[in-house]
């Protein structure tokens, strides 16, 4: 690169001239040969980086199915090494699953609390759809009422996923096709709903979802009966908790309701 003027430069072979900066290029005669054969040899490689990409994408458009096939397998494999790893985690049990909606667990722990770490989770034995349809849990606060509720449901869902549940040896823990859960305060300023009015609405949603599905529907209420006033708020628990039993589902509820513990008792 040359400043400057040059009278006889347009007689070389590679010469340009830049008119805003008056800068000249030049290349001198005894490269100009090598840079023809770089700029042939640039060419000649794009072409031939193209056919191969050409032969390449023919053969494999060929291969298509049998390479669809193949990373749906190994997707399947990896979902499968996944389950494991996290039963593993858990030191969960392999599950002996049936189609009664019955589960029979011993040191069943909760695999969220498991996971968390840091304390030692205290397992308890766990029997529903053997010999009661339902079960009605009762206590202080604070006294894991919830936790068992919880527990109770993620091991019908990690049974259903095929991962090992965290319990004893030889667990039984069905295939239920739905799990569902009213669980927590799901009052809503958004949609004008009171504690009490969104029980109602979780209820009847619940309902209309296991009349089909018998025993192999699990249905979770904590707290039943609560929101409102106590006579009130235990008749209506009890006809909800009525309903789900006459549907053939499997119930877990918790409750303080004297009325509904009498109601268990009977």
């Amino acid at each position: 690169m040359l400043h400057g003027q040059l009278n006889h430069a347009q007689s070389l072979p590679r010469f340009s001239l830049q008119s805003t900066s008056g800068t000249v290029y030049v290349e001198p005669n005894e490269v100009v040969a090598l840079t023809d054969e770089l700029l042939e040899g640039q060419k000649e490689l794009k072409l031939l980086v193209r056919r191969i990409l050409g032969t390449m994408s023919l053969a494999l458009s060929h291969a298509a199915k049998d390479i669809r096939r193949c990373l749906e397998a190994a997707a399947r494999i990896d979902l499968a090494r996944a389950k494991l790893f996290l039963g593993e985690d858990m030191e969960g049990e392999v599950p002996n699953v049936g189609d009664d909606g019955i589960i029979e667990v011993k040191q069943a722990r909760n695999p969220c609390l498991i996971l968390r770490g840091g304390k030692r989770v205290v397992g308890y034995r766990l029997e529903l759809g053997k010999s009661s349809q339902g079960l009605l849990l009762t206590g202080p606060n604070a006294g894991g009422k919830t936790v068992v509720l919880k527990t109770l449901g993620l091991l019908a869902l990690l049974a259903r996923c095929g991962i090992p549940v965290p319990a004893g040896e030889s667990p039984r823990v069905d295939f239920f096709e739905v799990v569902l859960a009213d669980v927590g305060d799901m009052q809503t300023i958004v949609d004008d709903l009171s504690t009490y009015s969104a029980h109602l609405v979780a209820s009847r949603i619940m309902l209309s979802s296991v009349r089909d599905a018998g025993p192999r529907a699990m249905v979770l209420v904590d707290e039943a009966g609560t929101g409102t006033d106590p006579q009130q708020g235990a008749a209506l628990a009890r006809a909800m908790l009525e309903a789900f039993l006459e549907s053939g589902a499997r119930v877990v509820a918790t409750t303080h309701c004297v009325q509904l513990k009498n109601w268990a008792t009977e």
